[in-house]
């Protein structure tokens, strides 16, 4: 007798797809795999899988996001976690206590006490009573549920008191948060030795880190860049007037191929021109003059031309970048705790209890706009972002991390960076 619970379980696969000038599509498959990770099965539950959208078209480069990953949560719980339970092997069979079991399940604490927040619950709810609305819709004559029982109808009133309608859920949806340690904001003192020391020992991702502190954009969006001569169009445009750098505008209107072995380097969360910050033009172009000298004696894919590449010579990772940069921390730390600046120990010690990842120098570029004043508004163009929710939470901290941080200013930029031309070590 097979063991149903303990044999298969339901994964993504991603399938990568080149087309028009060397645009990178990833579609999401919903397959099969047995216990040894092998796809036994492909299943067509992909197409019942959608970016959140308000109208019929959809873009070519939907392949559901995020989604996917609750409704394979969604799926291996009914039917193989819970498969002794509720025995069934059809979509079409379940039930709506099924459903309600799931979300109970999935909002509660697990048996190491973590539980969800509110944000992450509401997300799974809407990308798995999309999926099953989807599929009730395309198979009604089968299945046992009918959308009337799962959704109705409902309405809500704006802050501008406009009359917005919306579905709800006939589920009950409820959440346990764990309480989260929050790593403090990083000081101006500890950017400045990170940066420095990248620059020094840790040129490849020199400017990995100089995009996202200086232009905001996230890890992976700047694992995407390429050179000004690239053969796919300039990854980087810089505009001077009399011999003075203007404007920077960094290309991420695409996420094209940039790997020969068509591995994707990191994904764009929203497709747009991102532009370096005004006031961090000078140091944008410090690192990249620092990092263009380093890049005379590298080879890379001339059909690609990616900005950041790694020791092959091929456009760099997200993974590869994680990787390197908590490398670079590790060897930090003990130079840290040795530094005469009793902030930058604080932080030291700070580091060798909880981890950091590069999403740091973004959050960084957040905080320093928030002080010069930006609105909503100028964040969210700043950051890239498609939603206000992460600009009004910089906003609504903005007393608090002014007690906390000095304003920066240019000077303190160039005397960072005539640190770093003289070959400075931290």
């Amino acid at each position: 007798m097979i063991d149903q619970k303990n044999s298969y379980h339901f994964a993504i696969y991603n399938h990568k797809l080149v087309i028009g000038k060397n645009r990178l599509i990833t579609r999401n498959f919903i397959v099969i795999k047995d216990k040894s990770g092998d796809i036994v099965c492909f299943t067509r539950l992909h197409n019942y899988v959608h970016s959140k959208r308000t109208n019929s078209a959809k873009s070519i480069a939907d392949n559901g996001n995020n989604r996917t990953v609750f409704v394979v949560q969604f799926l291996n719980y009914i039917f193989f976690e819970r498969y002794y339970d509720y025995g069934i092997t059809k979509l079409i069979d379940i039930t709506l206590e099924m459903i309600q079991d799931f979300f109970y399940t999935y909002g509660s604490e697990n048996d190491s006490g973590v539980g969800r927040s509110r944000s992450t619950v509401n997300k799974c709810a809407d990308s798995v009573i999309d999926f099953l609305l989807e599929f009730i819709t395309k198979n009604k004559e089968h299945c046992v549920l009918e959308k009337e029982n799962l959704v109705k109808d409902g309405y809500y009133y704006t802050k501008r008191g406009i009359k917005k309608y919306q579905t709800i859920p006939k589920v009950e949806l409820i959440y346990s948060e764990t309480p989260k340690v929050i790593l403090r904001d990083m000081p101006d003192s500890v950017f400045k030795m990170i940066l420095s020391y990248a620059a020094s020992y840790y040129k490849d991702i020199l400017m990995l880190i100089a995009s996202s502190a200086f232009a905001g954009i996230r890890p992976s969006e700047a694992c995407n860049v390429r050179q000004e001569i690239s053969p796919l169009g300039p990854g980087i445009y810089i505009s001077t007037s009399n011999g003075n750098v203007r404007e920077i505008k960094i290309d991420l209107k695409k996420e094209y191929v940039l790997r020969s072995d068509l591995i994707n380097v990191g994904g764009i969360k929203k497709e747009r021109e991102q532009k370096v910050y005004p006031r961090f033009i000078n140091a944008f172009m410090q690192c990249y003059r620092i990092y263009k000298e380093y890049m005379t004696n590298l080879k890379f894919e001339k059909e690609y031309m990616p900005l950041n590449v790694n020791r092959n010579g091929k456009a760099m990772t997200y993974a590869t970048y994680l990787q390197k940069f908590r490398n670079m921390i590790k060897e930090l730390i003990p130079i840290m705790l040795n530094s005469d600046n009793e902030e930058v120990q604080e932080y030291a010690h700070i580091l060798l209890e909880h981890n950091i990842s590069p999403h740091i120098f973004r959050h960084w570029f957040s905080v320093r706009l928030t002080l010069y004043g930006e609105s909503v508004a100028t964040l969210m163009y700043w950051r890239g972002d498609k939603s206000p929710e992460s600009a009004i939470t910089y906003l609504q901290n903005k007393s608090e991390l002014s007690k906390r941080f000095q304003k920066i200013n240019d000077e303190a930029f160039a005397l960072m960076f005539d640190y770093m031309d003289k070959g400075g070590e931290c």
